[in-house]
């Protein structure tokens, strides 16, 4: 590659002999042009953008990478491709210095947050500029590390998710994306107190950030703030939000932007605040949303308030006044649905795209550039002029490379990737599908599923179906325990395909979780028998594989052994064959499970009157511990036989060990007392009531320490317990 004296001329303001960053990206590039180049190019402030060069055999992780490191909260990069314009000046220079590689562009969104990614940039070429010759990728890249930081969230291993962030923050993901993630983990592992005492919190408060992330902060604020203990008044629900600080009581501005009940009653004590009927709200909501009878309660309350009341008087009548009015106040559903009724004028095509892009859903986006291209000749070519970057990052987040512009569900998703493998903007549509796509419909039309089920079990599956998989186990999270007949046989397909074609710790990690879930909800003799076979095939292996039996994966065996124990089996005869095998495949290794474990397994065969399918010689050596008299424990489940397990294997072991099992459905004083007293204070956070888990947290003195498992497993209780009685007796 050629000099880069003719990019770095006027009108380019940046050169490479400068003292900012973005001129150290420039020098950056000049001195290596042969590796990943990053050409910076302004004009002016507002028009700051980035030039990324690469080989043709790298693009799809070269992609990856920027998108993980620039692509959320300041640019406009979604993944999507960039074809150049030839009239562009910037677009222009970078086509006569290219050299025949791809080109990524990156345009500035907000403005003054240059320095920050072009700071974020430059991080990104020193990590590939570190890599080893022969490979372009470390071990464990940035797109896999995301992908195990998702799969170990969905499947509550909080170890694996903080060690997939530390690898993020060591390979330079953009520090705003790990900020977001570090609200994640807070808000599944630590509750909602925890989100709201983060470092960063108030910056991220009033930065553009993702709707999910907008969504855990509400309930936060909700849980800590405006209802900290059930059945809440509502009078003291309003003089609670009236307490807040404005950046709380101002999280979310429009409808759009709710995806759960929190932020459904934080909408509308704002609305109420300002003078707005808020009854509009609960009928434009989604109608997968779940809204319990306390949040209908104080909603009901509130709209009470409105129904003698006069409406609210148009402060003009004037299209582009009242577009510029909802938009100051944050009304932006407002704004674009007045768009989409209006004349599409250049002012209130630019207004629509300018609502949906703060909105930052699918169907925002979609909306608004139905307005564009309803919109005169003339106003179809101005706008990418004035407003390129507002387009660019709207067009990119539903179009991308999709060969088709609209994707309203999942299956419409599905035959876009398999129309089109390499869709650079999948996963994040696939992430935003999770809180925006229809749920109740979409699973109530059973050709739907059936068409869902043929794309997942699909043996031609590629990477980025992989990396979908978090995110369509998490939309099924969402559907009701009335309507979970309806998706078993999408859970199965998942189960077949991640048994057949999965070999690795997290995807055997979600086939327990999934398969937990269908034996606990119920299932008849042929969908059991299914699940059976894929199980066992998973665990015992194959003719092309050896299975996934292990002294480590014992934990994942045991899981299951205790769901069909504790829950009615479509075929009780072949569960018990199953749970037999599993027994005996551990005669193999059982010599080399640890004493905590070899003893979990003794006692859950003992319970099964199956001991005798372990070795006869039990040798499960114990080691001396000291007498644990006047030491108490408490374990929180909703699940009391795994808690009933727990507490007999470790007064077993730990002499006067006192252990007690609590499964309250809400807070009591009595809770309260064994949160305050407990030396140790173990919760299963996946099985548990948030008022309980609240009251836990409220009474827990800091000094102690509490300890966080799914709760659904006895091994976890007693492995998380008996590690920290070994380290402080």
């Amino acid at each position: 590659m050629g000099s880069f004296d003719s990019f770095f001329a006027d009108p380019n303001r940046i050169r490479p002999d400068g003292a900012n960053a973005a001129s150290r990206l420039a020098e950056r590039s000049c001195a290596d042009p042969s590796g990943l180049v990053v050409l910076p190019w302004s004009t002016s402030e507002a028009d700051t953008r980035w030039y990324v060069l690469a080989l043709d055999e790298s693009l799809e992780q070269v992609r990856e990478e920027v998108l993980a490191h620039v692509g959320v909260s300041y640019t406009d990069y979604r993944g999507q491709p960039t074809p150049l314009d030839p009239a562009d000046p910037g677009d222009s220079a970078v086509a006569t210095v290219a050299d025949g590689r791809a080109c990524i562009r990156v345009d500035l969104l907000t403005v003054g947050m240059d320095f920050a990614v072009s700071e974020s940039l430059g991080r990104l070429m020193a990590l590939w500029g570190s890599r080893p010759v022969s490979k372009f990728r470390p071990t464990r890249g940035l797109a896999e590390a995301l992908h195990d930081y998702r799969m170990s969230v969905r499947t509550a291993q909080r170890d694996g998710a903080d060690e997939a962030l530390d690898d993020l923050r060591r390979l330079g993901l953009d520090i705003v994306n790990v900020r977001f993630m570090e609200l994640e983990l807070l808000s599944r592992f630590d509750g909602p107190a925890a989100v709201l005492a983060h470092p960063q919190v108030n910056e991220l408060l009033l930065i553009n950030r993702p709707a999910s992330v907008t969504d855990l902060l509400a309930q936060a604020v909700d849980r800590v703030h405006l209802r900290p203990a059930p059945g809440i008044d509502t009078e003291s629900v309003k003089a609670n939000f009236a307490q807040l600080p404005d950046h709380h009581r101002r999280l979310l501005t429009s409808p759009g932007q709710i995806r759960s009940q929190s932020g459904l009653l934080l909408l509308a004590l704002s609305y109420t605040e300002r003078g707005h009927d808020p009854s509009s709200l609960r009928a434009g909501i989604v109608a997968d949303i779940a809204i319990d009878d306390d949040t209908e309660r104080i909603l009901g309350d509130l709209c009470v308030e409105f129904e003698e009341a006069p409406p609210p008087e148009t402060t003009t009548s004037d299209i582009a006044s009242r577009l510029r009015e909802l938009l100051d106040q944050g009304r932006d559903d407002e704004a674009l649905e007045l768009a989409e009724n209006a004349d599409p004028v250049y002012e209130v095509v630019w207004s629509a795209l300018y609502a949906a892009r703060r909105l930052d859903s699918l169907a925002a986006a979609q909306r608004a550039l139905a307005v564009l291209e309803g919109a005169a000749t003339e106003v179809r070519n101005q706008v990418p002029t004035d407003a390129s970057p507002l387009l660019t990052a709207l067009q990119g987040l539903v179009r991308g490379s999709a060969p088709q512009p609209l994707v309203g569900d999942w299956n419409d998703y599905f035959e876009n990737l398999a129309a089109n493998p390499d869709w650079t903007t999948a996963l994040e549509v696939a992430e935003r599908g999770v809180s925006e796509w229809p749920l109740v419909p979409f699973i109530n039309d059973a050709a739907c599923v059936l068409r869902l089920c043929r794309y997942v079990e699909a043996h031609d599956q590629g990477t980025t179906f992989v990396r979908t998989i978090p995110f369509l186990v998490e939309w099924l999270s969402r559907v009701p325990e009335q309507d979970r007949s309806a998706v078993i046989p999408v859970e199965q397909s998942l189960i077949a395909y991640l048994c057949l074609y999965d070999t690795t710790t997290n995807g055997l990690k979600m086939v327990g979780q999934l398969a937990e879930g269908l034996i606990s909800f119920g299932l008849d003799a042929v969908q059991f028998e299914q699940l059976v076979d894929h199980l066992e095939y998973r665990w015992e292996g194959g003719s092309n594989w050896s299975g996934s039996k292990a002294p480590e994966t014992v934990g994942w065996a045991t899981d299951l052994i205790e769901a069909m124990t504790d829950n009615a089996c479509g075929d009780p005869a072949r569960g018990a064959t199953f749970t037999q095998g599993l027994f005996r495949s551990m005669n193999a290794f059982f010599s080399r499970l640890d004493v905590p474990v070899k003893r979990h397994v003794v006692l859950l065969a003992t319970e099964l009157d199956l001991e005798r399918l372990l070795p006869r010689e039990q040798d499960v050596e114990e080691v001396e511990t000291r007498d644990c008299r006047g030491t108490k424990v408490c374990h929180y489940s909703l699940c009391e036989k795994t808690l009933q397990r727990a507490k007999d294997s470790l007064e077993q072991r730990w002499r006067n060990l006192d252990v007690v099992s609590r499964s309250d459905m809400r807070g009591s004083n009595e809770l309260g007392g064994h949160a305050r007293n407990a030396a140790l204070m173990v919760v299963g956070f996946r099985a548990a009531q948030h008022s309980a888990t609240d009251c836990i947290s409220d009474h827990r003195p800091p000094n102690k320490p509490t300890r966080k498992v799914s709760g659904k497993s006895s091994l976890e209780f007693v492995l998380v317990t008996e590690a920290w009685l070994m380290e402080n007796l």
